[in-house]
């Protein structure tokens, strides 16, 4: 019941900032022409009045996604529309390694359970309800300031907001919350540069090994990692200088790649060890494996995104089901990755001397005989594998918000409130506000619910009609039956 009563107030606090929101923007309905304010409100209403006409709600929607999201990845401003860039890569690592980690915090705040993965990144063990809500949250706060420190780059304002940031993960990871903070300052630290947040990760792993095992050789293990996550930084400033970041990118892949297996070769049987092992695999292990499943995710949604709108008419919609299909392989070929070089991972750490970390095939025979929603301890590897489904989800989001938009009666009612001259009537504000965010709440649920639905009918509910499914195929696909 506690876990349900923190969702519910987690998705009220979203619906009111996006109420907020929206509220602020129609309140400048009346502002000076060509001011900031008086643009956004019109482009609102631009987008509003677009609706009642599915297709070509769908392509405007679609074409601000696709710039948005150019600008996300840095890629806004190339003369030819990205699709796979190095600097889309680079952002690819940063989602790959917060976004398990915030899941994981989420189910932790939800049910207070510490699997291996909890344990792992050090999260506390029987805290209070209460307790894991206020670490949430200043978990996501710290994010927020991060957020907000980098938009303020080269400004104080940059620095009070990081500084600020620091502070609250620091409270998050007292309350509870462990190495999940950790990973979300460093992040903050370094500006959102992907591979360097990795680099961090692998010095903050080894660090906590030097701290265990104190000793001659852990502090010399501590001060080679920081000193090369700094020379990570300067080679990938260098390569992005000179016009070759991605294959920068791409030798910090192997590289990082190649200290993962070749530490628990090395350290397995070793002091400290234990506490090292974890945080490698979790911080950097499955980043480097996840991070270009993602990266051809959002490549392939770009490509059949940019397709449907050059041809016009039903096609975006069209490319859209195609690329949540295309999406479902991915997922399949993530998690078998990730499978293998979890195997390779324990080979390499028995290699050394020392345990394997995570049993692999006794943790897939379990999921495939055990109801998923009875395992809570597992969670973060479904949480893990929806990274690749974001940009899918977005694009159903975009579809389902244009049906939403399309209501003709509550269309039509916005268009007569959002008039494109003179002042908005404070309640008709209010009451506009609701409507719109309740809209896009309702497109969200609506994304959500086609998406998991599909995922859960390729993963799982195929047995009833091929006598079988890919959670069940899946320990034979990896050599464990």
């Amino acid at each position: 019941a506690q876990g349900w009563c923190f969702l519910i107030a987690l998705a009220l606090t979203v619906f009111a900032v996006l109420c907020y929101s929206y509220f602020i923007v129609l309140l400048h309905a009346d502002a000076a022409k060509e001011t900031p304010n008086r643009d956004t409100y019109l482009a609102l209403r631009s987008r509003i009045a677009s609706g009642g006409k599915l297709a070509e709600s769908y392509s405007a929607a679609v074409t601000r996604a696709l710039g948005w999201i150019d600008r996300f990845f840095g890629d806004a401003g190339r003369e030819t529309p990205p699709l796979w860039t190095a600097a889309s890569y680079d952002r690819s690592l940063l989602i790959a390694l917060l976004y398990p980690l915030l899941m994981i915090a989420l189910f932790w705040t939800w049910s207070g359970d510490v699997g291996d993965a909890e344990s792992a990144l050090k999260m506390g063990r029987d805290v209070a309800f209460g307790v894991r809500v206020i670490a949430f949250f200043a978990l996501i706060l710290a994010g927020y300031a991060f957020f907000n420190a980098l938009a303020r780059q080269g400004t104080g304002k940059s620095w009070l907001w990081l500084v600020f940031g620091m502070t609250l993960a620091f409270v998050a990871s007292a309350l509870g919350i462990g190495f999940v903070a950790f990973a979300v300052a460093v992040a903050g630290a370094v500006a959102g540069a992907g591979a360097v947040a990795v680099a961090g990760a692998v010095a903050g792993a080894v660090a906590v090994a030097g701290a265990v095992a104190v000793a001659v050789a852990g502090a010399v293990a501590v001060a080679g990692a920081v000193a090369g996550a700094g020379a990570i930084i300067v080679a990938l400033d260098w390569c992005k200088e000179r016009n070759i970041w991605g294959r920068g990118l791409f030798l910090f892949t192997v590289l990082y790649g190649s200290i993962c297996f070749g530490l628990p070769w090395f350290f397995g049987g070793r002091g400290g060890w234990a506490a090292v092992s974890p945080l490698l695999y979790f911080l950097v292990l499955l980043t480097l494996v996840n991070a270009p499943f993602d990266w051809l995710a959002l490549g392939a949604t770009r490509f059949l995104l940019r397709l449907g709108m050059k041809k016009g008419g039903w096609w975006p919609l069209l490319m859209g089901v195609a690329d949540m299909l295309l999406s479902l392989i991915i997922i399949m070929l993530l998690a078998i990755a990730a499978v293998w070089a979890t195997q390779a991972y324990n080979a390499a750490t028995i290699a050394g001397g020392g345990k394997p970390f995570l049993p692999v095939c006794d943790t897939l025979n379990t999921l495939s005989v055990t109801p998923f929603s009875a395992l809570p301890q597992y969670w973060w590897m479904a949480a893990m594998l929806f990274s690749t489904q974001f940009y899918s989800l977005g694009n159903v989001a975009l579809g389902s918000l244009s049906v939403v938009r399309g209501v003709p009666l509550i269309n039509g009612w916005l268009g007569r409130v959002l008039r494109e001259d003179g002042e908005i009537v404070l309640h008709d504000c209010a009451l506009a506000a609701f409507v719109l965010s309740l809209q896009l709440v309702l497109s969200c649920l609506l994304a959500c619910a086609l998406v998991i639905g599909l995922l859960y009918f390729a993963l799982v509910g195929l047995d009833v009609f091929v006598g079988g499914n890919f959670v069940a195929w899946l320990p034979v696909v990896v050599g464990c039956k």
